[in-house]
């Protein structure tokens, strides 16, 4: 839409937290401004993309970047979702599920048993694209980590601590058959530096097969201009 291109970054940055679930005082504290300024962006961004509704405007802006998302509590995926109140429901246990459940629980005491026999150590980051600190072709490129030991499916962690300073990704990463490595498909911007963490502060899902959350890594990148 060309009325996106009247957007500043602060005020597109205002919108994609909104987008991810923020709210006015957390968008503040995470974009280092006060409150005031945060509602102010968002009355820009209505007026400029001619809505009424500040969430409205972020979907326009999400949906026209892909639907990326840029703030990683979301983002920070993790393989176990929230219960529901129909999961919570007692089923009617037929043998096979009970048959079922007390195998997983075998299963589970001789991990727990597993577990204490040999402390697991972390996680740690062998090897990222791009490198840290390398220069890279503006574009389309993978932005991606890989690990010493084989990680947890579904379970991931990529933080960012500036809106501005973050590339434009998919949503979900790809992990390789190893189970080592997780992809993510980007676009990277020309003449700029790119911060991405790997697993950083409370995002800690990047995780071994054990549960044990890897070491935080810090990568940093430039395009070329």
């Amino acid at each position: 839409m060309n009325r996106l291109t009247r957007l500043t970054e602060a005020e597109r940055a205002v919108l994609r937290l909104l987008g991810q679930g923020h709210d006015t005082k957390s968008s503040a504290t995470t974009l280092g401004v006060s409150t005031h300024a945060v509602n102010e962006r968002l009355r820009e961004a209505r007026r400029k993309l001619e809505v009424t509704s500040s969430r409205e405007a972020a979907r326009l802006l999400l949906a026209a970047e892909g639907g990326v998302q840029e703030i990683w509590d979301r983002f920070s995926g993790d393989a176990t979702g929230p219960v529901g109140a129909a999961s919570l429901a007692a089923p009617v246990l037929s043998r096979r599920v009970l048959m079922g459940v007390f195998a997983v629980t075998v299963l589970a005491l001789a991990a727990f048993a597993w577990t204490l026999a040999a402390p697991a150590a972390a996680p740690k980051v062998v090897a990222t694209s791009p490198a840290s600190g390398a220069q890279v072709t503006a574009g389309p490129a993978q932005v991606s980590v890989t690990f010493d030991q084989p990680m947890q499916p579904g379970s991931f962690s990529f933080v960012q601590t500036d809106p501005a300073r973050f590339p434009s990704c998919a949503r979900v990463p790809r992990q390789s058959k190893d189970e080592r490595t997780f992809a993510l498909q980007c676009q990277l911007l020309p003449g700029r530096e790119y911060e991405v963490w790997f697993n950083r502060g409370r995002w800690l899902n990047f995780k071994s097969k054990r549960g044990v959350p890897a070491e935080p890594y810090r990568l940093v990148f430039r395009t070329a201009p």
